[in-house]
């Protein structure tokens, strides 16, 4: 679903995973979804930086477990993870 400005609202399942992304433009803003590993929950701004929320595999770090954060630069290196 798009509305005016391209922002729109997909949900999506497959095998993988089951999701919820909200999109603005051609840029993906939110991504909520179940996959494999876990659980993810991944904000992104217009200049490119982003926080997952749990399972996240980006950058160097590989977040194991539902309660870890990582923060990333625009240029998708690592600026701060915990656990």
């Amino acid at each position: 679903m798009t509305g005016r400005d391209g922002e729109g609202l997909e949900i999506s399942q497959d095998s993988d995973q089951v999701g919820l992304y909200m999109t603005k433009g051609s840029r993906e803003v939110l991504k909520m979804s179940i996959e494999k590993t876990g659980p993810l929950i991944r904000l992104m701004d217009e200049q490119g930086f982003m926080i997952d929320l749990g399972q996240s595999y980006v950058g160097r770090v590989a977040a194991a477990s539902a309660a870890s954060i990582v923060m990333l630069g625009k240029d998708g290196e690592v600026m701060w993870s915990a656990p």
